[in-house]
């Protein structure tokens, strides 16, 4: 039996409720891929993790696909789109979405994986399924390119996913406290707001 070809979209960045332009990048990457029509499903990663944003970037990136379907004939038909719209980091992404794939009847040894980010990032992702499910990750490159800091940072990330690869230990739940909390004060204040 051939073993489902999973293209994984990752969200980098969002401005409010619209999508940044390093989310594009990775979305038109993705979209590239699709079109070659060796994929047999489309896995959209990203929750509410920026302040300003109420809506989760991965259904921002699904509205994006369908209506990019619905303008190209020559699309790949009948595509197979999976959402995951609950995470707020990169190693939440990978955990939620191999639940969204597990839900769907396989594991993440059974799929093919190829994944759509910044080149950095697509390294860090490879690492972290690599440390997680001992599983082969393909990578393809956004386009997008880092500043020195962002470089540092992206770098870090990839030790810490080797070291702490689910995501317990105290500088991941800081993180995650973080974006939580920056986002929850975003929209008390859009809620103040508007009354």
């Amino acid at each position: 039996m051939r073993k489902p070809k999973i293209l994984w979209i990752f969200s980098l960045s969002v401005q409010g409720n619209k999508l940044a332009e390093d989310t594009l990048l990775n979305l038109e990457a993705g979209w590239k891929l699709w079109q070659t029509g060796l994929y047999d499903y489309v896995l959209l990663v990203g929750g509410v993790f920026d302040a300003g944003q109420t809506i989760p970037v991965a259904w921002l990136m699904w509205e994006w696909w369908n209506l990019k379907l619905s303008a190209d004939e020559m699309a790949n038909p009948d595509p197979q789109i999976l959402v995951e719209a609950e995470s707020v980091t990169t190693t939440q992404n990978v955990l939620l979405g191999e639940k969204i794939l597990t839900e769907q009847g396989w594991s993440m040894k059974q799929c093919q994986h190829t994944v759509v980010s910044e080149w950095w990032h697509t390294i860090g992702i490879a690492v972290l399924i690599w440390r997680l499910y001992f599983v082969f990750t393909y990578r393809q490159q956004s386009g997008q390119h880092l500043d020195r800091d962002g470089l540092q940072g992206r770098l870090k990330r990839i030790i810490y996913y080797l070291w702490d690869p689910y995501g317990t230990g105290k500088l991941a739940q800081r993180e995650v406290a973080h974006r939580q909390a920056m986002t929850a004060l975003a929209l008390q204040k859009r809620l103040t707001d508007s009354s």
